[in-house]
């Protein structure tokens, strides 16, 4: 549990140390072979300039310049994480990869998130020769649900896909969107899961009633106590049954902080101290870059912080009101209960829902 805990701490000046990486989760394209019910990106004009503006080749590589110089001004590493749509599908996929070597002794990209479809043994091992060391693919459920969101044959291809990955050496990732019509599923999912030995890591978000989220689904929002209920339970499973302990513990998003505290396995800075660690890392320890060049602080916060090439990278992740104020929540808008300091909630599920950063995390059962 060491990551629930990591000293990541905010209100920071940026002439002071940031310990831990900075990671750049950079969406290609809006290129797709699946149409999700609860897909964030197919958006009216969004989408539209996503896919008629994607960055070139050249503002690709400026890009990529330009994060290592941002790393080099804070003396931090970093991280890209690409994916789309699936960035496989993008005309620069490759090229992005070779580019981003010549910055490899801080700067790697070395994870992929993306469909199954176009991996087989030659194009996970030629990943692995890039560097990739990770590849996540998503499962929303068993396999009649998975498919019904996603697409029909899209659980049985992730599968073959993730063993290809396994076999070439990158490890691979399984990432579930949780909403209330497949919430009491994710325990069979992870039961099965782990009982698979090319099964790196599984982890889980909730849904943000965001893009199709929203239109197309409807209420998404997650009954607070069924969350919990379902937390319990991939926990117990994890630590009493489960052989091949994969479970990756995603804290503001999955809400695991809460669970932990009150199930006594941790405990929280003294509330004294007033200053926020290990909370929500948008705006600070990463921010999101869309295809047509859009800052966002995470891709589920739906606030457009700064567009680049148009404005500098530095200026946008440093300066944007945006991320200042995430990087230094003050009491008065934060959460109110006794992890307000280590947990804070998620600020995209706030604002998806409240239209606002303030407050209480709408699924969070605890009593503010």
């Amino acid at each position: 549990m060491g990551n629930l805990n990591a000293l990541r701490y905010h209100g920071y000046e940026f002439d002071e140390s940031v310990k831990e990486n900075i990671r750049m989760q950079w969406h290609l394209t809006v290129e797709c072979d699946q149409r999700c019910k609860h897909c964030y990106m197919f958006v009216d004009e969004k989408y539209k300039s996503q896919k008629n503006n994607q960055l070139t080749t050249e503002q690709a590589f400026k890009l990529i310049d330009d994060f290592y110089l941002l790393l080099k001004k804070l003396k931090v590493n970093g991280n890209i994480f690409l994916t789309g749509g699936d960035p496989i599908l993008s005309d620069n996929f490759w090229d992005v990869l070779e580019y981003a070597r010549k910055y490899s002794k801080i700067l790697t990209v070395d994870t992929i998130m993306g469909n199954s479809y176009h991996i087989d043994a030659l194009v996970a091992k030629k990943l692995r020769n890039f560097g990739i060391t990770t590849y996540q693919i998503s499962l929303d459920g068993l396999k009649e649900t998975h498919d019904d969101i996603r697409k029909s044959g899209s659980f049985d291809d992730a599968l073959r896909a993730l063993k290809c990955l396994h076999d070439a050496g990158i490890d691979t990732a399984v990432m579930a969107t949780v909403h209330k019509d497949n919430c009491e599923e994710i325990i069979d999912l992870y039961r099965y899961l782990s009982k698979l030995d090319y099964i790196g890591a599984f982890a889980f978000d909730r849904m943000m009633p965001i893009g199709n989220a929203k239109t197309v689904l409807g209420d998404t929002l997650l009954d607070a106590d069924k969350f919990k209920d379902m937390l319990f339970k991939i926990f117990s499973y994890e630590v009493l049954e489960s052989e091949h302990k994969v479970l990756s513990y995603k804290s503001c998003v999955s809400l695991w902080k809460p669970l932990f505290y009150e199930l006594g396995l941790t405990n929280p800075l003294d509330k004294s101290i007033k200053r926020y660690y290990g909370t929500c890392f948008a705006g600070g320890g990463s921010f999101a870059v869309l295809a047509d060049g859009a800052i966002l602080a995470c891709r589920r916060l739906d606030i457009q912080a700064g567009k680049y090439p148009e404005e500098r990278l530095e200026d946008i992740f440093i300066k944007a009101p945006l991320f200042v104020e995430l990087r230094n929540p003050t009491e008065e808008a934060s959460c109110k209960c006794l992890l307000q300091y280590n947990c804070n909630g998620c600020p995209a599920m706030k604002y998806a829902i409240n239209g606002t950063l303030n407050g209480k995390d709408p699924d969070c059962w605890r009593v503010h």
